[in-house]
């Protein structure tokens, strides 16, 4: 389909959602957010035999799912004066937001033919609009997050973890009770802390995302520490930043996050993007990785090794842990993420372990599964772990019914310690 009908046919959606919005209320204004969750939704509810559904190009991102094609012909209506844009002061937060009107001259004015498909869709849209509260959009956000989502991390970390992490900071920034009295506050860490175990559970299983796991593990060691420490009254103001720096942090984990997302959820109009994005995302994750480090050293000062939530361990001291776990059948995954390692393991397990189809798929994501683990003898599970592990920090996720999964961080003593140095040492 070219691209000038295509544009026409969201120009007509887009003066369509004014034009039934004018109609339902009195204030007959609608933000780009709330248009692209609306095309979004009708997108979602056209049935498969409407050629519309596939004329709204979307990806995933980072306030869910998005269309280029849309914001670009939304503004294109804004410059052509289709579109009246008024900026409104939200009632919550101190920053302005744009609204767009239909223009007057616009209300009966097509922007394309209507065929059968557009007759189909514009009913809906109607149908949709007179449902919705589109300046309380939360509901939809929320049903979009939890029912169209190509990942649970979606509303696990970005509805679930990063507002109660902003509300636990408002919490003990405001509190004049010494912190280990407030049993609110005892309360808030321990949902987050759960909060934290159930995003970090449902990460993506795709090599896509293998360095950026490797470093959210790293940020998420940092926080379980951070949330399980008691800190003296003498470190309060300390604990404070600390929080206030790993909700800063989510922020930036959840921006690289979507940066690579729309890599593995996007319509195929922007398939000729995924090698731009590709590069793009990969920038993201270096400047996330330098930002978690930075940020786990700091954490590493103000609290001190014995307070972290880190094992720090000898190899052959981790090694006899995970055969022991293996034969328990506790382990979910391991994940070293080095390709020095994965190397090494595909030399060291049989021809019959290499035939699972399982196998190398895991071994490209930087990890081992349950699936692989079950196959190897404890010996050679034993062998692989003592004779391939080139990383100093590993993240091994455990089952614990009925509890649920758990990651623990484990530091290999003689390739760790000496490579941090706090800030502010010597």
């Amino acid at each position: 389909m070219k691209l000038e009908h295509r544009e026409e046919t969201i120009k007509e959606l887009i003066r369509l959602c004014l034009k039934y919005r004018a109609s339902v209320d009195l204030e007959p204004k609608l933000t780009e957010t709330a248009i692209q969750k609306i095309l979004y939704k009708l997108k979602c509810e056209l049935p498969q035999s409407n050629k519309i559904k596939d004329e709204l190009p979307y990806y995933w991102f980072k306030a869910g799912a998005y269309s280029e094609l849309v914001s670009n012909t939304l503004h294109k209506m804004q410059r052509n004066k289709v579109l009246i844009p008024a900026r409104k002061k939200h009632r919550l937060y101190k920053k302005d937001y744009l609204l767009f009107e239909l223009n007057k001259k616009y209300l009966n004015k097509k922007m394309c033919k209507h065929d059968t498909d557009l007759i189909q869709a514009t009913r809906l849209l109607k149908k949709i609009i007179e449902e919705m509260e589109p300046f309380s959009l939360d509901k939809e956000i929320h049903f979009q997050y939890h029912h169209s989502a190509p990942l649970l991390f979606y509303p696990r970390f970005n509805l679930e973890l990063m507002p109660s992490l902003d509300l636990y900071y408002d919490s003990i920034n405001s509190s004049q009770v010494p912190l280990e009295f407030d049993n609110s506050i005892s309360l808030q860490r321990e949902t987050l802390l759960k909060l934290l175990n159930l995003a970090s559970s449902s990460l993506p299983f795709t090599s896509v995302f293998s360095d950026f796991k490797r470093s959210y593990f790293e940020f998420e060691s940092s926080l379980s520490s951070m949330l399980k420490w008691q800190p003296a009254q003498s470190k309060y103001s300390d604990y404070r930043t600390l929080i206030k720096e790993s909700a800063k942090l989510t922020a930036e984990i959840w921006e690289t996050f979507a940066y690579g997302a729309r890599l593995l959820q996007h319509d195929a109009f922007y398939q000729t993007r995924v090698s731009s994005w590709t590069k793009i995302f990969e920038e993201k994750v270096e400047s996330m990785k330098s930002k978690v480090k930075e940020f786990y050293v700091y954490v590493l000062r103000v609290i001190g090794p014995k307070e972290f939530n880190e094992i720090f361990i000898s190899l052959p001291s981790f090694t006899k842990m995970l055969v022991e776990a293996k034969r328990k059948n506790q382990i979910m995954f391991i994940n070293f993420q080095s390709v020095k390692d994965a190397t090494r393991i595909r030399q060291l397990v049989s021809d019959d372990v290499k035939e699972v189809p399982e196998f190398e798929t895991f071994l490209m994501q930087g990890q081992l599964d349950a699936i692989v683990i079950k196959l190897l003898s404890d010996e050679q599970f034993g062998n692989m772990i003592s004779e391939s592990l080139n990383t100093e920090l590993v993240f091994v996720g455990f089952s614990e019914p009925p509890m649920g999964p758990r990651v623990v961080t484990y530091r290999i003593e003689s390739k760790s310690l000496s490579a941090v140095t706090p800030i502010g040492a010597p």
